[in-house]
């Protein structure tokens, strides 16, 4: 009886792991097909760039492993294709990477049936379609993505491929903050240096976030002095890139020769180049985190869990609406690619911790509206790879 238990859940995993990949490679072989313009190719061509120029960017991991994956090769269209190969598999490993982190934290393996198993991976494939809530305002506006706080993106390459490494890091910091056990400690560390390497947008609410709970927690002990180098070693290497992009002037040939590399303070600046409704767009990105927090107020306020994964996003916030690169590079956004990362991670938790909830207890209206809300979140989660694919734009 538990080898057929054991079988079916093999099979269960299996085929929504298969499903996540073909449908990653759907769409990105869409992308590539009919040419939809988007970072996948321009990334493709900083790869010529940088082999014509022999010159390595930074944050090398993503680009490092396309021109490995291809052969070395210097052809446009070899890496091209490898990029959208090596996304769908990352896409993948979002997948695992989110699986794996709910059934640790939420105890899953010990506690669901058969049936429920189905419907919390076909959920967590679900999340990866999640999206800001599209309203009227985004039909007159065009604008489906930009200003907005996205839950899941299909046309930038680094943001996807840095993802199972900012879900892990999310999963064994959390560990550490509740256990302070070194081997979570020595995880965090590598999954930093990874984050780095890879895109290290995420370290910019991290960085903080954890900082301040890290010494909440465990006040000024060896174990807040032990995070805190491991924090160090991974702000000196974004220093280090810093550095390089914004000092070293080699590094502009990688980007645009004329574009002024520079970082400023300029609040709301960016967010204005994308939406002139900031605050509706900011509630769209949130509607299902936000009214689950507020209906659960006074048991949800003491999860450690749910805060960790709200502060990390109410800090990507400040950043995204205080930075920017110089005017040459104002609106490429370069400070608002950790609101994609957080959210994610916000939708994640929160959505399991809603199931979780609603399983022992009788359901109330509350809990048919958030479900609503999910839905309408998935439902324009839909749309918008719709018309990605029919109208060839991400915006």
């Amino acid at each position: 009886m538990k080898s057929n238990i054991r079988t079916w859940n093999k099979f269960a995993t299996l085929f929504n792991v298969s499903l996540v990949l073909a449908s990653s490679l759907a769409i990105f072989f869409a992308i590539y097909n009919l040419n939809i313009s988007t970072d996948i190719l321009v990334h493709s061509k900083n790869i010529c760039t940088m082999i014509e120029n022999g010159l390595v960017r930074p944050n090398f991991l993503y680009y490092a492993l396309v021109y490995l994956f291809s052969g070395m090769s210097a052809e446009l269209n070899t890496l091209y294709l490898v990029s959208i190969i090596l996304l769908s598999f990352m896409v993948t490993f979002k997948y695992i990477a989110s699986k794996t982190i709910i059934y640790k934290l939420f105890d899953f393996k010990k506690t669901i049936t058969n049936k429920q198993k189905w419907l919390y991976l076909l959920t967590l494939f679900l999340v990866l379609f999640l999206h800001p809530i599209i309203t009227p305002l985004d039909f007159s506006d065009q604008k489906y993505y930009l200003g907005k706080a996205a839950i899941n993106i299909w046309h930038n390459s680094t943001t996807i491929f840095t993802m199972p490494f900012v879900i892990l890091l999310f999963f064994y910091s959390y560990l550490y903050l509740k256990y302070t056990k070194i081997k979570h400690l020595i995880y965090v560390f590598v999954l930093c240096v990874l984050n780095v390497l890879a895109k290290p947008s995420f370290m910019f609410a991290f960085i903080p976030v954890f900082s301040v709970l890290v010494l909440y927690k465990h006040k000024f002990s060896k174990e807040t002095l032990y995070a805190y180098l491991a924090l160090f070693f991974a702000g000196i290497i974004i220093i280090a890139q810093y550095y390089y992009i914004y000092n070293y002037n080699k590094s502009n040939v990688l980007f645009t020769s004329n574009d002024t590399m520079s970082v400023i303070i300029a609040p709301f600046k960016v967010l204005k180049l994308f939406t002139q409704h900031i605050f509706v767009d900011f509630l769209t990105s949130i509607a299902f985190p936000l009214f689950l927090y507020l209906f659960y107020l006074k048991t949800i306020k003491k999860k450690l869990l749910i805060n960790y994964s709200w502060l990390l996003l109410i800090f990507a916030y400040i950043i995204a609406i205080l930075f920017a690169e110089g005017v040459g590079r104002l609106g490429h956004g370069n400070f608002t690619w950790q609101l994609i990362m957080c959210n994610y991670l916000l939708f994640l938790v929160s959505t399991f911790y809603f199931i979780t909830t609603i399983k022992f207890k009788k359901i109330k209206k509350q809990d048919f509206f958030l479900s609503i809300i999910w839905l309408a979140h998935l439902a324009s989660g839909i749309l918008y790879v719709i018309r990605l694919i029919d109208l060839k734009t991400y915006c």
